[in-house]
């Protein structure tokens, strides 16, 4: 399912990450493909500096993803009536934003539709529970309905920060002559805070090179709220790189909607279960 402006602690590559794979010093480590380099690199998020907490952390992750922070504090302004389901909001002006920002090649190429979605709410597990629910690479698959999703390796992992990395297929998505098996690998960023707040954020990959998902973006916080519960504000974005006639543009965003806010109510009813 954005102009990055770097904070102080995010540096200008991944090739030296302390400890990780890639180090020029570490080479019991195997070193990064030119591929994997070029992919990285422009990511520019970087293992995270000792000391770094609280809403230093949540900037230092979301600032830059063009709308990524501001949406994100809306939807926490949201009204939850009916905590057993999610507030979800359709972002427009933020399809409209993407779009534009890509149109001439995203991460992994054209990106000429853009479907967005904004989740809102609050859940009966602490943020560090639900967190691994958002991570676990089955509980994904099942809410998703993906044909798959499979946990491919971490870049790093560390004391309240890692990087994990993810391969999602669904196939034959369409109708009639406009059918498409859509294929991609995303990066989920966490970082879990000293004061019970765990931050995720989603960026694309592109090695493997992905199939008409050109673009899947996006972050989550989850807040603890209540006693044993979390409040959850999350965007996800994704772009693809298929050409519609202008009659089915409409509803392939749709469809888009839909898979992004399914999601959502599924993983609501998960969490309610394992309560």
């Amino acid at each position: 399912m954005r102009a990055h402006l770097l904070s102080a602690v995010l540096l200008t590559g991944l090739a030296a990450c302390v400890g990780g794979r890639g180090h020029p010093v570490r080479r019991s480590l195997p070193m990064f493909t030119p591929e994997e380099v070029h992919t990285l690199t422009r990511y520019r998020l970087e293992e995270p500096a000792a000391g770094v907490d609280g809403d230093a952390a949540v900037s230092s992750l979301f600032t830059g993803v063009g709308g990524l922070l501001a949406t994100i504090e809306r939807l926490r302004s949201v009204q939850v009536v009916d905590p057993r389901q999610p507030r979800l909001a359709q972002l427009p002006k933020l399809e409209s934003a993407v779009a534009r920002r890509y149109a001439g090649g995203g991460f992994g190429g054209r990106v000429r539709m853009v479907g967005a979605m904004g989740v809102a709410g609050r859940v009966p597990l602490p943020p560090k529970t639900m967190a691994d629910m958002m991570m676990n690479a089955a509980v994904e698959k099942q809410v998703l309905a993906a044909n798959v999703f499979r946990h491919v390796g971490a870049d790093y992992v560390l004391p309240g920060a890692r990087r994990h990395r993810y391969h999602v297929e669904f196939h034959r998505i369409g109708e009639a002559l406009w059918v498409y098996n859509l294929r991609f690998t995303f990066a989920a960023e966490r970082r879990d805070l000293a004061d019970g707040r765990v931050l995720l954020r989603y960026d694309p990959r592109t090695v493997p090179k992905p199939e008409h998902v050109t673009l899947w973006r996006g972050g989550c916080l989850l807040e603890p709220d209540g006693a044993g519960g979390s409040r959850i504000s999350e965007v996800l974005i994704l772009g693809t790189d298929i050409s519609l006639p202008p009659f089915l543009v409409g509803a392939m965003r749709n469809m888009v909607r839909k898979k992004l806010a399914d999601r959502a109510k599924n993983l609501w009813v998960r969490a309610w279960q394992g309560r």
